[in-house]
């Protein structure tokens, strides 16, 4: 969560580029993805 347009995601990618590079495994869940698996249990 964050300001729109602050450049979150351009620096998740290039951390996740990163990372993929020096052979760490890499799995990004956007919040988007994350909501939409979200249950409330009342």
């Amino acid at each position: 969560m964050g300001i729109p347009r602050a450049g979150k995601t351009t620096q998740i990618n290039l951390l996740k580029k990163s990372l993929i590079q020096k052979d760490i495994s890499v799995k990004v869940i956007t919040d988007r993805f994350r909501a939409s698996n979200l249950q409330i249990n009342q």
